[in-house]
């Protein structure tokens, strides 16, 4: 890898070419870069007001920051597999001739349009904050992870997405109402602050982690997912209920979700507890015997640590009432946290 910062006087830049990796750097006269490198497979272009992406057919990776008055890349790169684009403004299309691409991350285009549908190979696509982008084509059928954020004018994700395996997160889309039902396969999902989701489908039941934050409309969380080991609830004001046949759980997050005011005692596995600002819950089940960790804050109604948790090795209490903690439990703590108290031990350990 070499790397060229900040050099006015292009004259002076000596690359040799049989280069593989480039990194570029506050550079705005990319003439020094020949056809010839025949080597490069990286390149990598910051801050530079370059109007154009040189044409070295070899590139397979291509990463562009802040090069804002790119408005297009060659269609003749056609070895591209993966390209990264960040802030830059003027860009509006990809090539659609990049037909061997497999990873697409882009971040704060404005003014970039839809995706060509010819990117049959796609397996991963990441999309921040592209407000031109209005829908994603239904032929990206080998996709494995999505992530889109801040992408508001997109309105559905296609069914034929039925590969994905890995995660999606979708992130500040308000006219995203729900996710494919073929999405069997899937592990992780994340929706945040997505103001009109309404609900998942009952079918995504290979889920093992879904974390829901800011969701106001979103009311029910479906009893098909069995498979879930984590929980993460955030300010989702409708949610009023846990299934309690998740019995492979051992993570739940429950952070202003006010309407849950029990926890399931089914959750035998579980090994990690926040709850965080509800006044309704009044107890942790005495039957979760392997909690190891506990975190409780701004929760009124919750009186005492149950006895049977002879697992538990972290308790962190912040805002609350008087909990009873018995002598039982403390002899097993690593640590006791209450408010700014620091019981047990002499230093605070972060986990």
């Amino acid at each position: 890898m070499i790397t060229i910062n900040n050099i006015n006087d292009i004259s002076k830049i000596k690359v040799p070419s049989e280069i593989r990796q480039l990194t570029i750097n506050n550079i705005d006269d990319l003439t020094f870069l020949k056809e010839t490198f025949n080597n490069l497979h990286l390149l990598i272009i910051n801050n530079s007001l370059m109007s154009f992406v040189p044409n070295i057919q070899t590139i397979n990776l291509l990463k562009l920051n802040n090069c804002n008055n790119i408005e297009t890349i060659p269609d003749t790169l056609i070895n591209i597999t993966k390209i990264e684009i960040h802030n830059c403004k003027k860009l509006k299309l990809i090539p659609k001739e990049f037909t061997k691409i497999n990873l697409i991350k882009i971040f704060n285009c404005e003014n970039l349009e839809n995706l060509p549908k010819e990117f049959i190979n796609l397996e991963n696509l990441e999309l921040d904050s592209c407000p031109k982008i209005n829908k994603i084509s239904d032929t990206y059928t080998k996709l494995t992870a999505l992530i889109i954020s801040e992408c508001h004018n997109i309105q559905y994700i296609p069914e034929t997405y039925s590969n994905i395996t890995n995660f999606v997160e979708i992130n500040e889309c308000d006219n995203i109402k729900t996710v494919p039902k073929s999405w069997t396969k899937l592990k992780y999902l994340f929706v945040g602050g997505c103001k009109n989701f309404e609900y998942v489908p009952d079918t995504l039941t290979s889920l093992s982690k879904l974390e829901f934050k800011n969701c106001p409309k979103i009311e029910k969380i479906p009893n098909t997912f069995t498979n879930i080991e984590t929980l993460l609830l955030t300010n989702c004001p409708k949610i009023n209920k846990i299934p309690d046949n998740f019995i492979n759980i051992n993570y739940i997050l429950l952070d202003n979700c006010l309407n849950i005011v029990k926890i399931p005692n089914t959750f035998i596995k579980l090994d990690y507890l926040e709850i965080i600002d509800n006044s309704n819950i009044e107890n942790v089940p005495d039957e979760f015997i392997n909690l190891d960790k506990l975190l409780i804050t701004k929760c009124p109604k919750i009186n005492k640590i149950p006895e049977s948790l002879k697992c538990l090795h972290y308790l962190i209490i912040e805002k609350c009432n008087n909990i009873e903690i018995s002598d039982t439990i403390k002899q097993h703590l690593m640590v006791l946290k209450i408010d700014e108290n620091v019981l047990i031990p002499d230093v605070v350990i972060y986990f």
